[in-house]
């Protein structure tokens, strides 16, 4: 470096004056020149990056990570504790007064030293020995549940619980989510569904809502691959603390998939809700729309 510093500065002192001011001016303009080609660059890489990452945490049919943030807060938004539903129906219900579908246990209750539970769980109103069934299993799961919170008095716990129920021609689908949280311990979220044909009278598979929507299970397979995929990649990079999806789980597998619902407006929610096993509020949501 030194010696070709010489040989400029020997080239430099042979020139006349006129000569000198080209040269200088010249170099001057190449190290602007140099300088705007590296913000070019700057630029360029920071905007690929930017890009890169709303690739990467794009989830089921959405492009970004906004978009799906988009269709969390929305999957969150359809608990309103109450049953949607577009059609006229006519059905033997066990309490004629009362909706398909009603708030069953309307819990309120609070207590300063030992727990705040505030539930809404749904009763499945139909006159049949299986949906007897499935209303016994929603008091197990959930009633019960707030039940032994407000009787203990070991520690401090929060506990809410919130639904949402859809009726699409024959298929009544609820969803229903509770958090739990006890002091000094993260907050659980915990998620189970139910899906009904009213007329056959039997459970309905995620096969059969894959079926009236038209999708194949090598496309839901594909895309629940994807998004879980996308998803742990981004709370890797992103999130502290975060939930570490097994990404070869068979729980991800359409066959092994236990939570599904299916809308009044045809849109199918597969959702994967990981305080049912663990202790993570961390919750999954793909949309078929």
């Amino acid at each position: 470096m030194h010696k070709i510093i010489k040989k400029i500065e020997k080239i430099f002192n042979g020139m006349n004056e006129k000569n000198q001011s080209v040269f200088l001016l010249s170099v001057i303009i190449i190290c602007v020149i140099l300088v705007c080609i590296g913000v070019a660059i700057e630029v360029y890489i920071s905007n690929k990056n930017e890009n890169s990452i709303e690739a990467k945490v794009g989830i089921g049919n959405t492009k970004s990570f906004k978009e799906y943030e988009s269709i969390k807060n929305n999957f969150n938004e359809l608990f309103t504790n109450e049953l949607k539903c577009d059609q006229d129906i006519s059905i033997n219900k066990t309490n004629p007064d009362k909706d398909i579908v009603y708030s069953g246990y309307d819990l309120f209750s609070k207590n300063e030293d030992y727990y705040s539970v505030i539930a809404k769980i749904p009763i499945v109103n139909i006159d049949n020995p299986k949906i007897a069934e499935i209303n016994q299993k929603i008091r197990v799961d959930f009633y019960d549940k707030a039940d032994s919170i407000m009787k203990q008095k070991d520690k401090y716990i929060d506990y809410n619980v919130s639904y949402c129920a859809f009726l699409n021609q024959n298929i009544l689908s609820i969803a229903i989510k509770a958090s739990y949280k006890e002091v000094d311990k993260n907050e659980k979220i915990m998620l189970k569904t139910y899906n009904y044909d009213i007329d056959k009278l039997e459970s309905v598979s995620l096969d059969t809502i894959m079926a009236l929507k038209k999708i194949t299970k090598s496309k839901v397979q594909n895309t629940i691959d994807s998004s879980i995929k996308v998803a742990y990649n981004y709370a890797k990079e992103y999130t502290e603390n975060y939930y570490k999806r097994k990404l070869n789980s068979k729980i991800y597998k359409v066959k092994n998939t236990e939570n599904y619902f299916y809308t009044n407006e045809g849109n199918l929610y597969i959702v994967y809700s990981y305080g049912n096993t663990d202790d993570s509020n961390e919750v999954d949501v793909i949309l078929f729309d």
